[in-house]
Formats: structure tokens, C-alpha cells, sequence
């Protein structure tokens, strides 16, 4: 996706920081499909939730959130292996 110009990736003294390329947008308005159509309307989601964030209050939030979050993931994990 980097050499197609879909996303770039920046390095910086914080760490790699993975960007919208110049042709992200053309890409994801091509995908049709109902999960992506969903999995668009929960990224404006999270852009309306933490786009005013800075990298210090976003990490901050998810280190208070992810214990909270970890069942699920595991629950799910255990779904896709058809574990349960």
C-alpha cells in the first residue's frame, strides 16, 4: 500500500507514524463491500471522538481503556478459531 501511495509512513524521534497517502481516499471510496462500508462509518466514529486529542491524551486514554477492552478482543480471538 506505501509504494501505491495509499499510505505513507513518517519517522520521528516518537516513534513510525502511518498516514493517509495520496490515493487513501480513492482507495477506501472504492471499496463496496457492506463490512467496509461499516468499518467506514465507525472510523468517522473515532475521528469525531479523538480527533482533538493530543498523542499524550489519546495514550492516556487507552491505557485507562484497554484492560476493559481485553475480554472482548480474547473473547473474539476465541470466535474466529471457533473455539467456542
Amino acid at each position: 500500500m506505501m509504494s501505491k501511495s495509499i499510505i505513507e509512513c513518517e519517522f520521528s524521534t516518537h516513534g513510525i507514524m502511518y498516514l493517509a497517502g495520496e490515493w487513501s481516499l480513492e482507495f477506501i471510496n472504492g471499496l463496496e463491500a457492506e463490512y467496509a462500508q461499516s468499518l467506514k462509518e465507525r472510523a468517522k466514529w473515532v475521528v469525531a471522538q479523538f480527533a482533538l486529542y493530543s498523542d499524550t491524551e489519546l495514550s492516556d486514554f487507552m491505557r485507562r481503556n484497554w484492560s476493559n477492552w481485553g475480554a472482548e478482543f480474547e473473547f473474539e480471538s476465541f470466535l474466529r478459531k471457533g473455539e467456542i
